[in-house]
């Protein structure tokens, strides 16, 4: 009955590393060139399975994107957003 337990237990695990590393990774948004919709600090959930991302920022006066640098192969794109969290702290 152990073994059951113990090798479940393992499975879950490897499954979670694997969906974590290969489906789901966490990323933390760096610099304000996405401003409004993403802020600096922001945590995205991304997959670098879910590959589509033409690139633009949205904060059009302060954005570094394809505007400035032209078009950029699928190679280039590293991941899709899934969600965005926004960790904010009262002081």
């Amino acid at each position: 009955m152990k073994t059951k337990s113990v090798a479940s237990s393992a499975l879950t695990v490897v499954a979670c590393v694997l969906c974590v590393t290969l489906v789901m990774r966490p990323t933390i948004v760096s610099g304000a060139s996405m401003m409004p919709t993403l802020h600096d600090k922001d945590v995205l959930i991304t997959s670098p399975l879910a590959k589509d991302y033409f690139v633009a920022g949205d904060n059009r006066g302060n954005s570094l994107d394809s505007r400035i640098f032209g078009l950029i192969s699928k190679s280039q794109i590293h991941a899709k957003v899934l969600a965005q969290i926004r960790l904010t702290w009262a002081p």
